[in-house]
């Protein structure tokens, strides 16, 4: 979640400021429209999230997590509420953020496409044990489709 009283731009270098004291408030600043311009919306850093689409403020809690430098990034169900245009884009902002920062990202989600798009590795829990009880990895299977066959059948 985004302050609602901080612009797009304000809420970044805030969340900056905390994690990497180190950097002066010109390094913070630098950082933040990296991470805007790399989530697709620089152009809206001075927006107020009450202004910005659900999508658009994904993105920007996206780019907010990711210019923390983290090691992994836990998200639960992030593009559960956004439509399908903006699940489309906040899935391939994921994707390439991820890959240009090299963070491992860990993604809770009951959607099958969409771990298949979005994962190397998918786990699947088991409800009783509470543990998982397969995983599969992309590579294994020549394409996106033959692997969310293989998923269904295992789910459903």
């Amino acid at each position: 979640q985004l302050f609602p009283w901080m612009t797009l731009k304000k809420n970044l270098t805030y969340a900056i400021k905390k994690a990497r004291p180190q950097l002066s408030q010109k390094e913070r600043e630098e950082v933040a429209e990296k991470f805007l311009k790399a989530a697709g919306i620089a152009e809206f850093s001075n927006q107020y999230p009450a202004s910005l689409s659900g999508g658009m403020k994904q993105r920007g809690a996206l780019a907010r997590a990711l210019a923390l430098n983290p090691k992994v990034l836990l998200m639960d169900e992030p593009f559960s509420s956004l439509d399908y245009l903006s699940r489309q884009t906040a899935r391939e902002t994921v994707l390439k953020m991820a890959q240009e920062t090299g963070c491992t990202v860990l993604l809770v989600t009951h959607d099958i496409e969409e771990a298949a798009v979005l994962g190397d590795r998918i786990g699947i829990l088991d409800t009783e044990n509470h543990r998982l009880s397969q995983i599969f990895t992309t590579a294994e299977f020549e394409s996106k489709d033959a692997l969310v066959d293989v998923l269904k059948k295992e789910l459903l």
